[in-house]
């Protein structure tokens, strides 16, 4: 497992550095969902 920090910008935004993009398959104009577990 690889554990990256991202910084939130004063606009609530994130940059994925290449190697998550990559990692992760993604593409300009994918949709990235996030799903939050409280337990």
């Amino acid at each position: 497992m690889v554990t990256k920090e991202f910084k939130l910008t004063a606009k609530s935004q994130v940059t994925l550095p290449n190697e998550v993009k990559a990692a992760l398959g993604l593409n300009a104009g994918d949709a990235i969902y996030f799903a939050i577990d409280k337990g």
